[in-house]
């Protein structure tokens, strides 16, 4: 089994210092693992930042919708938590 792929080690958080406490979200995607490759999600916000995400529209994934609208919708939304998130990890694992 090849090893994980990490964007950002979310690890590296224990022991920083945020003004408010932190919230993760933690969201999985893929077949599963005998069939295809699973991604793994995680991200950490601080508690004031949720409002922020929720006006650009940040909610349950399977609300933003398909097709192209869809994907630039996903990539806007993703683009925007990633830069509100105190940490993102990433993990993808083939089957």
């Amino acid at each position: 089994m090849p090893s994980p792929t990490r964007k950002t080690d979310v690890s590296e958080i224990s022991g920083s210092s945020f003004r408010t406490p932190l919230i993760a979200g933690i969201d999985e995607a893929g077949r599963g693992a005998v069939i295809g490759p699973l991604v793994v999600a995680c991200v950490f916000i601080e508690k004031e930042q949720i409002s922020a995400l929720a006006n650009l529209g940040v909610c349950d994934s399977k609300t933003v919708g398909s097709g192209e609208a869809g994907r630039e919708k996903r990539a806007l939304l993703a683009a925007a938590i990633t830069k509100t998130a105190a940490s993102v990890g990433i993990v993808e694992e083939d089957p």
